[in-house]
């Protein structure tokens, strides 16, 4: 069976911060990787270790001092043309953290607008993905065109960002942080959305976080960094039980998996590896005596 093209692929890339300069620092060493259509990838690491500078390569806000970086077929590099990398930028949507500090139009529906209009979409089409972008996110069309995204609450600021992304239709979401700030709430409404989007636009997401539990609820495959390099690439739950490859890259574990790493030593639940609070419960729930 051939195997699909990917859509995200870099080759020993390499990317120094201020180079020439005695304030150099390489935050990407020989790094090689591909993402295919579809995945849902989580990026993890300490502080430093090169997460955020590797997912800012997806859509060339930067590019690479050595290696090459192809996306949907295009070569992102020094001599690609603006027009291969707008193109690239409309495919693959990125969310920063805080995004709702780059809000700044008068009313939302001007700022869900923004994205498709320098796409060059016609008038009524533009209406028409911005209707789609908001209502994906939960948020009201009819009072768009008056309502000031300024205004909204921090969740609502978080959803709003999110629309002005998804309104170029883009075939991959990057997300660094995507909840942070956010209160449980807030965190958990914009995990729902990210699970919706997948699975309704078939979008690729890969996903920078800190938070084991938020990426577990989101991605099956998990890269880990360590100081610029990959240090583990792979299943995630696969992953988050290897205590010393987290170990190595400065991490720890998820409770979860240390709890059941103890019962696994003790011959108990052996067979069973849960990354969530909910499946972790119900596994022990299976092993307590029924109530009398």
């Amino acid at each position: 069976m051939m195997e699909k093209e990917p859509l995200i692929e870099l080759r020993n890339v390499s990317y120094t911060y201020m180079p020439d300069t005695p304030f150099a620092c390489q935050a990407l060493r020989d790094v090689s990787l591909r993402i295919f259509p579809e995945e849902t990838v989580g990026i993890v690491g300490a502080t430093g270790s090169g997460k955020s500078t590797l997912s800012q390569h997806f859509n060339g806000l930067l590019q690479a001092e050595r290696g090459s970086v192809r996306v949907m077929g295009t070569d992102i590099a020094a001599s690609a043309s603006g027009s291969e990398l707008a193109k690239v930028r409309f495919s693959v949507g990125m969310l920063f953290q805080f995004p709702e500090q780059q809000l700044f139009a008068e009313t939302l529906f001007e700022d869900v607008a923004f994205g498709p209009r320098n796409m060059n979409a016609p008038e009524d089409e533009v209406a028409e993905r911005v209707e789609e972008a908001l209502k994906s996110v939960g948020l009201d069309y009819l009072d768009s065109k008056k309502a000031s995204p300024l205004l909204l609450s921090g969740g609502e600021k978080r959803r709003a960002a999110l629309a002005g992304v998804l309104a170029m239709r883009p075939k991959c979401l990057v997300l660094d942080e995507p909840t942070a700030g956010l209160d449980p709430r807030g965190t958990e409404e914009i995990l729902q959305l990210l699970r919706a989007m997948q699975a309704e636009r078939r979008l690729t997401i890969i996903m920078v976080s800190h938070r084991f539990d938020e990426l577990a609820k989101i991605c099956r495959r998990l890269i880990v960094m360590d100081r610029g390099r990959i240090a583990a690439d792979g299943e995630i739950d696969k992953i988050l039980y290897s205590e010393e490859i987290l170990a190595q890259a400065g991490l720890s574990a998820p409770d979860i998996c240390c709890i059941f790493n103890e019962l696994h030593k003790k011959g108990l639940c052996t067979d069973q590896f849960p990354v969530e609070p909910r499946q972790a419960a119900d596994i022990l729930q299976s092993h307590l005596p029924p109530a009398e």
